[in-house]
């Protein structure tokens, strides 16, 4: 077998290996060299391999290459109902593996906030908190200037610690790499600054910072009433052009221009509404484009991306992700050409040769994603001088460093700031306590020529809204409880068995952790269920605690959701669980996540099929009159829909998150939010099957009350006899026969029928 292996190998033949996935999702492709493909099948299932041989041992006739590739082919049907899709998974990793200079992943991100306070006295870290905040905040806040706040995830050093201190940041709220500041963290961090000037909130355009951001400041507004809060999201990037995908564009480095602005403002004494009014402008004048020769890697994880050493990934973000398109490597000069092209093009609503001579002064930065060296961030800097002059562009600072970065991503980002007010020019010059910030140059016109012990914010007392509401929870009987048990922990288990498949489909548009986020969602879940911290005898409650630790242990996009999801549901289980209290669940909380995150059916998430559920239990509302019935037929087409829904992601452009950067030709697989819906929807159905035929039977049995009360049925003890018989078809599901019989009143009293039904 290995013979016919080399020899193929050797005839430089290649193949095409189908991954075939469960359900009517589209098969995936991918081209591979027929011996690695064949040997790693060999190596992964040693009884196919002896079972081919046995196949080949009886042909008594040379084997094509046509067979070779059947019987491989065939084989790889088999292999993905028990391997993750992406058949390089079967391969060993450990070589592949970056390499860091660190004490450990899970250590490095407190590790850099010590380091960041060891090395500079003007800033300390806020106990128990992941803050970065400056050691005279009393001055700040006695004084009585306006605060400024940013923060986002680890793996952009220096930002954003590193830009605290006066006449910049007074604190930066630190996540884990590539993920949001929980709430509560930032929650501390506005607790902390807080005074009669106001605070003003400045965040990156990015899903999970815009949430947990967001989460924060209403908590903050709820209890400090008094406390002026501004919010402003910065979108700098210019790699979109589409109107539609405007929303889409992310905050990058040029960010830092209107971070060094508005935190001279505030030294100076400006109030929180000029400060306002500033970023507005700011925003509207400034562009930022990147461009990557590599990807980035995580601390013990192997490179996101493959860029092809003949290629430029243009229009590159923070986070690993693909670029906008692929181009041609090229030298510096004509790089910073197109870049500086796209720039005038898409990011200002002026073209540069129309530019009057007052609207020539710019603020250029131009900025390493992470492993640039000098060498290389000169020779940029001296091409974009030169681009600039030949247009006959002032440039009244050049800023050039690593300012913001995506690890070790060997990249650059080119930013400019249109000086629209002649203060901005003062603003930047204005001194500066953060260690971060580059210090600003004027070119040459001839081109050749450590902890601060902080009272515990446990004292504050902050209890979540609904937890009073909880207290008073309908609660269900001890069987249906168990049930609910069995559910939750089913899901658990299918979404940790499935966490690999889920980053592989996650790899394709974002930073390829949406498995890994959930299984360790599953985790926690699972652990309070088995531990009895979380009790399923009261739904409503039930689902109030899994939001509130979705939100403080779980982080990122993810964890934001599923706590909103949870949040918004919970409210309709607190009276009732019937039918109709479950489908009022799902659809409010869908309703939420839309709401939220700013976010439609059809953008290519997680919210595809839970929308296209939602809808389906509208309308079978609907047509129940409010009061649904649950059939298997029901559930099939529930779960009909979900997989069409999961199935129409492989073909829908991204409108939001990182996914809307990827060319949609690159875009082959269904959303991995969106398959893990699906996962859940199976296990649900799956679960629902014995109680769904029970309840078809009592159903039947009501249609028989029914039927006896047209023939004026008077006599109760027949209709309770009739009631017992459906009691002994599913004692199991007594509280769901209450549930169908109470509906039953209702209808008939609506009817006309004066005849009840005892539960």
């Amino acid at each position: 077998m290995l013979e016919l292996i080399n020899s193929w190998h050797n005839s430089n033949a290649t193949v095409r290996v189908n991954n075939f996935q469960n359900g009517p999702r589209k098969r995936q492709q991918s081209e591979m060299k027929s011996k690695y493909a064949a040997t790693q099948i060999m190596e992964a299932c040693p009884i196919i391999s002896s079972s081919i041989d046995y196949i080949i041992s009886n042909i008594n006739q040379n084997i094509s290459v046509e067979m070779i590739w059947f019987l491989i082919s065939v084989i790889q049907k088999f292999l993905n109902k028990f391997l993750p899709p992406r058949i390089e998974l079967l391969q060993d990793d450990k070589h592949n593996k970056s390499r860091k200079l660190l004490n450990s992943a899970s250590s490095c991100v407190e590790d850099n906030m010590q380091s960041l306070c060891m090395r500079n006295d003007k800033v300390c870290k806020l106990e128990k908190y992941p803050v970065i905040i400056r050691s005279d905040l009393n001055t700040v806040t006695n004084v009585g200037h306006v605060a400024i706040i940013s923060g986002g995830g680890s793996g952009h050093e220096p930002a954003f610690g590193g830009y605290v201190g006066f006449g910049m940041l007074t604190a930066a709220v630190i996540g884990e790499i590539f993920t949001s500041p929980p709430s509560q963290s930032i929650l501390a961090a506005l607790h902390a600054v807080r005074n009669a000037a106001g605070v003003m909130v400045v965040i990156l355009n990015y899903t999970g910072d815009r949430l947990h951001f967001g989460v924060a400041i209403e908590r903050a507004q709820r209890l400090f009433p008094n406390l002026p809060v501004q919010f402003v999201v910065v979108d700098d990037d210019c790699a979109l052009s589409e109107v539609d995908l405007m929303k889409c564009r992310r905050g990058l480095a040029g960010s830092l221009f209107l971070l060094k602005i508005i935190g001279a403002m505030a030294e100076a004494g400006e109030s929180l509404q000029n400060i306002s009014v500033e970023c507005d402008l700011v925003k509207k004048n400034l562009s930022t484009i990147g461009l990557g020769l590599s990807t980035c890697s995580l601390p013990d994880r192997a490179p996101m991306i493959d860029i092809d050493q003949n290629e430029m990934h243009f229009g590159i973000g923070i986070h690993g992700e693909s670029g906008m398109r692929r181009i041609p490597l090229m030298d510096a000069k004509n790089a910073v050409h197109v870049m500086m092209q796209t720039i005038f093009t898409n990011g200002f609503d002026i073209k540069c040769d129309d530019l009057s001579d007052s609207e020539k002064l710019f603020a250029v930065m131009i900025n390493s994603l992470g492993s640039v060296s000098q060498l290389e961030m000169n020779v940029v800097t001296g091409e974009v001088l030169q681009w600039l002059m030949a247009k006959g562009i002032q440039v009244v600072r050049v800023y050039t460093g690593t300012l913001m970065t995506s690890i070790d991503m060997h990249g650059i980002s080119i930013s400019l700031l249109r000086i629209d007010k002649e203060e901005w020019i003062d603003y930047l010059d204005a001194p500066t306590g953060c260690h971060a910030w580059p210090m600003g140059t004027i070119p040459s016109e001839n081109l050749d020529a450590y902890i601060l012990k902080y009272p515990s914010m446990d004292s504050l007392q902050i209890i979540d809204e609904g937890n009073d509401l909880t207290r008073n929870a309908i609660t269900v009987d001890e069987k249906e409880s168990l049930e609910y048990r069995n559910l939750i922990l089913t899901i658990c288990n299918t979404l940790k068995q499935n966490e690999q498949k889920l980053n592989y489909l996650d790899s394709e548009c974002g930073d390829g952790d949406c498995g890994s986020t959930l299984s360790k969602a599953a985790n926690i879940i699972m652990v309070s269920v088995e531990e009895n911290l979380f009790s399923t005898a009261a739904p409503g409650k039930l689902f109030s605690d899994i939001a509130l630790m979705m939100e403080e242990k779980v982080g990122g996009t993810i964890g934001a959701l599923l706590s909103i999801f949870f949040s918004a549901g919970s409210a309709c289980l607190m009276n009732s669980t019937d039918s109709l209290a479950w489908f009022n669940c799902f659809i409010q909380g869908v309703d939420a996540i839309q709401f939220y995150s700013g976010t439609t059916s059809g953008s290519r998430t997680l919210l595809d099929p839970m929308k296209s559920l939602a809808d389906l239990l509208s309308q079978q509302l609907l047509f129940s009159d409010g009061s649904p019935v649950v059939t298997g037929d029901f559930m099939k087409h529930l779960i009909e829909n979900c997989e069409i829904a999961v199935e129409a992601t492989t073909k829908a452009r991204p409108k939001t998150g990182r996914a809307c950067q990827v060319p949609i030709e690159l875009l082959q697989k269904p959303d991995a939010g969106a398959y893990a819906i699906l996962l859940v929807m199976n296990d649900i159905v799956t679960w629902s099957g014995p109680m769904v035929k029970s309840i078809k039977a009592i159903s039947t049995t009501l249609t028989d009350i029914y039927l006896m009360n047209n023939k004026a049925l008077t006599n109760s003890k027949q209709v309770k006899n009739t009631v017992a018989l459906g009691l002994e078809v599913s004692r199991s599901v007594f509280h769901k026969l209450k549930n169908v019989m109470s509906n039953s009143n209702k209808t008939n009293k609506r009817k006309g029928f004066t005849q009840k039904f005892p539960c």
